[in-house]
């Protein structure tokens, strides 16, 4: 879950090799509420908001905002919360997991 959640700016192939492989063994609903939280945490780090995070988490966040400008992390969060809205009012068309993978994919 962790190596896919540090990969979500990587090469496509592996962001979704290793979504299914977090998917499989922690589920598609706990990938997808990790995947909100590492977005949430981007978007603080990206915007210098202070933080309490353990000085390594800290790092591993400043090196990943890097690789996203703060439209893209936006953009991301906006996909979260209609993916959210859409399971929640039974309007997703997709599972949770492919819904994840097309949101890898973008």
């Amino acid at each position: 879950l962790f190596e896919w959640l540090d990969s979500i700016h990587g090469p496509i192939p592996r962001k979704l090799t290793l979504l299914q492989q977090a998917a499989k063994q922690d589920g598609a609903d706990f990938c997808f509420a990790m995947l909100a939280r590492q977005v949430r945490l981007l978007l603080l780090t990206k915007s210098g908001a202070p933080m309490k995070e353990h000085p390594f988490v800290l790092q591993k966040l400043r090196q990943q905002a890097r690789s996203f400008s703060e439209q893209q992390l936006i953009d991301m969060h906006e996909q979260l919360t209609l993916i959210d809205f859409h399971q929640k009012t039974g309007q997703l068309k997709l599972s949770l997991e492919q819904e994840l993978e097309k949101l890898m994919i973008l």
